[in-house]
C-alpha cells in the first residue's frame, strides 16, 4: 500500500498507477475504496485500455450485477481471454445459454485446458477470492457442452 502511495505521489498524471493502486487496494481486501479508485479513473474521458475493465467487471459480477458486468464485459476486445470469459459467465447468468457457450467455445480457442483442474497455471489464476464465482460459473456451463 505504501508503495503504490509513493509511485501516485511520483506521477499523479499517470492513469495506470492510478489503475494499479485501486487495483492493489481491491486485491488485498479493501474492495471499496479500490473499486472506488477505479471508478473514479474510469470517469475521467480518456481511451481506456481493455485491461481497465476487467476488475470493474469482477466486481460487477461479484455483486451479481450481471447486466453491468456484460456492458464492461463487452468492452473488453483485445486482452487475452478474458473478454471471451467475461463475456461467457455474464450471458450465463442473464440466461442467455446459448451465447454464452459460443463465449465459451471461443474461450477454449485461447486456451483449451482452461477448465482443467491438473494445469497448474489455472491453479493460480483462479486462486483469488475475487475470480471463485468466475471460475464455478464456468465450470457450471462446462457441463452443458454435449460430451
Amino acid at each position: 500500500r505504501a508503495e503504490l502511495a509513493t509511485a501516485r505521489q511520483t506521477n499523479p498524471f499517470d492513469t495506470s498507477i492510478e489503475y494499479l493502486y485501486g487495483f492493489g487496494l481491491y486485491m488485498t481486501g479493501d474492495k471499496t475504496a479500490g473499486i472506488a479508485a477505479i471508478q473514479t479513473l474510469m470517469a475521467i474521458p480518456f481511451p481506456q485500455p481493455d485491461w481497465y475493465h476487467v476488475l470493474p467487471f469482477l466486481h460487477a459480477f461479484n455483486e451479481e450485477n450481471y447486466t453491468e458486468a456484460l456492458a464492461l464485459a463487452e468492452r473488453i476486445q483485445h486482452f487475452g481471454y478474458w473478454g471471451e470469459m467475461a463475456r461467457c459467465v455474464s450471458y450465463f447468468r442473464l440466461g442467455q445459454t446459448e451465447r454464452s457457450l459460443r463465449e465459451l467455445q471461443a474461450l477454449f480457442q485461447y486456451n483449451s485446458t482452461l477448465l482443467n483442474s491438473q494445469n497448474s497455471d489455472n491453479r493460480s489464476i483462479f486462486s483469488h477470492e475475487a475470480l471463485k464465482k468466475v471460475l464455478f460459473t464456468l465450470q457450471e456451463i462446462k457441463q452443458l457442452i454435449p460430451r
